[in-house]
């Protein structure tokens, strides 16, 4: 759908646009730059906290692990 209104106005559809500039990117270094206010919406609207302590008392980041898959999403085998 993203791409269908890809020539519309960017402001409008700023989700839109930040999702397709970070799937054309081809950069995966960028993509949680231009994904990144996307992500904290969706945690805050959630109302999930976005930074964890594992079991052995390491931090880590779940949105970090979604920068990761959706830069990887094409990496994925296609049946």
């Amino acid at each position: 759908m993203a791409e269908q209104i890809s020539k519309r106005n960017e402001e409008e559809h700023s989700t839109a646009m930040s999702i397709l500039d970070a799937t054309e990117s081809g950069n995966p270094d960028n993509t949680k730059g231009l994904i990144h206010d996307i992500v904290d919406r969706l945690f805050m609207d959630a109302g999930v906290e976005k930074e964890r302590v594992s079991q052995r008392g390491e931090p880590y980041s779940i949105a970090d692990e979604a920068y990761n898959e959706f830069a990887s999403w094409f990496d994925y085998p296609r049946d």
